[in-house]
């Protein structure tokens, strides 16, 4: 379960008759409802954030190869 992208999908009852899933991070204690319309582009727009954290805290190491 903590392997892989920190972020959680969630899909029930609740948020089908409200036609969204429930969307977080598993940094932040926030969850946000996203209509199922626009699901796929708010998963892409938080995959990216993360991924752009996670090269800003990249640190180069000199080789000596």
């Amino acid at each position: 379960d903590l392997i892989g992208i920190p972020l959680r999908l969630t899909l029930s009852e609740r948020t089908l008759s409200k036609d969204s899933a429930e969307i977080k991070r598993r940094d932040q204690a926030e969850t946000e409802l996203v209509p199922l319309a626009r699901l796929g582009e708010e998963t892409q727009s938080l995959i990216a954030a993360l991924e752009a954290e996670i090269a800003a805290k990249v640190v180069e190491m000199p080789f000596d190869g």
